[in-house]
């Protein structure tokens, strides 16, 4: 019987044993790993190229518009913006996405123009259109080459003045908008 204790007692102190080297090898490979391990250091960054603001001209229309004119780059193209000063902010208890929708409404037709027409219109000269509702602002506009900027500038002032708002229209986007919240509630975060 003292045999039999004996072996287990012998057994039990080289597994105790056994494990003590493991983890002592384990800290001692992680620590030369450590010391051994080839560091690497990023590239030095080269000088900044230095970079001059263009000069902007700012103007008020005579029903208050501000025009901010800046030349930038060698690309003839003029990138023309809306901004009015209303959001989300400015929705009451139970309007949420009223300005999304509102400004997604903009491009879908005029009152001389439907969706395709602005679209067509807009690639034809160019460029493209858009329309956005943030927090505090919803804004219109979009870039074309430079040789059609009053072509489209009154394109943009007719998507503003103009807006055909039909209901079929907004039963298209309140669609699209219901289904892009199911799928953002299916995704993660």
């Amino acid at each position: 019987m003292n045999q039999v204790k004996s072996k287990k007692l012998k057994v039990k102190n080289m597994s105790k044993n056994t494990l003590r080297f493991c983890v002592s090898a384990m800290v001692l490979l992680s620590f030369a790993f450590g010391i051994f391990a080839q560091k690497e250091t990023p590239p030095v960054g080269g000088q900044p190229k230095p970079f001059v603001f263009p000069a902007a001209e700012t103007y008020s229309l005579k029903n208050g518009m501000r025009i901010t004119l800046v030349p930038y780059g060698s690309v003839p193209k003029v990138a023309i913006q809306a901004v009015i000063r209303s959001g989300s902010l400015n929705e009451k208890e139970g309007q949420r996405w009223i300005s999304e929708i509102v400004a997604g409404m903009l491009k879908e037709g005029t009152a001389a123009r439907n969706s395709e027409a602005i679209a067509r219109e807009t690639a034809e000269m160019g460029g493209s259109i858009f329309t956005a509702a943030q927090t505090d602002k919803t804004i219109i506009g979009g870039e074309v080459l430079s040789e059609f900027d009053t072509r489209f500038l009154t394109l943009v002032a007719d998507v503003m003045l103009n807006p055909k708002f039909a209901a079929e229209d907004l039963e298209t986007l309140r669609a699209n908008k219901l289904r892009a919240l199911s799928i953002a509630k299916a995704q993660p975060g």
